[in-house]
């Protein structure tokens, strides 16, 4: 029950942050979109178109475009707002889909802070690429020179480098927590 209402609790802080309150708030500037009751100022455009080219390296940014992407802004409020008074928001099979959607966002951050972490203070050795070298020559020996694949074997080696730094973390994590299953509630009597 505590990380349902916390998840509402997001969502109407995520709404109440990106709509305005007023015709222009500072920093903020002019309204740019209003449909019904939900404002969108120039600065929060602005910060989604930004987004927007983030996640579609294809995007052009023409006039074309942003009228576009003001329309498809425009159609996706109303239908926000059209769930919302048919109160779909409030389904518990909604509010769930929030939940997981939340936490599978949240674990996706800290796993990537994480990983660049690791990555940031871990080092890779000439002879650890060398050995990797070695042991894949030795099942291919038509495999090409070392220099030819110096690059990608440093990566393979940094990368089982972070996963393994990865999954010690995480178990460290566990180890440290309070974590109890009560197999009995879970599987019966005998536990299986």
């Amino acid at each position: 029950m505590k990380k349902v209402l916390l998840c509402l609790i997001t969502a109407a802080v995520c709404i109440y942050v990106v709509s305005c309150a007023s015709e222009e708030q500072p920093d903020q500037g002019p309204v740019v979109l209003r449909v019904n009751d939900y404002c969108l100022c120039q600065k929060e455009f602005r910060d989604l178109l930004a987004q927007e080219m983030r996640l579609d390296e294809h995007y052009k940014l023409t006039l074309d475009a942003q009228k576009q992407f003001l329309g498809d802004l425009v159609a996706r409020q109303v239908l926000i707002q059209e769930a919302k008074r048919l109160e779909l928001d409030s389904r518990p099979g909604f509010v769930l889909s929030v939940q997981r959607f939340w936490e599978s966002t949240l674990i996706r951050d800290l796993m990537d802070m994480k990983a660049r972490e690791i990555e940031a203070n871990t080092l890779v050795t000439q002879e650890e690429v060398l050995d990797l070298y070695r042991k894949q020559k030795q099942d291919d020996p038509y495999l090409p020179a070392f220099e030819d694949m110096r690059d990608e074997l440093f990566d393979r080696v940094m990368e089982e480098k972070k996963t393994r730094l990865l999954s010690e973390w995480i178990k460290g994590l566990e180890a440290g927590s309070d974590v109890e299953i009560s197999e009995r509630s879970l599987f019966g009597q005998s536990g299986a």
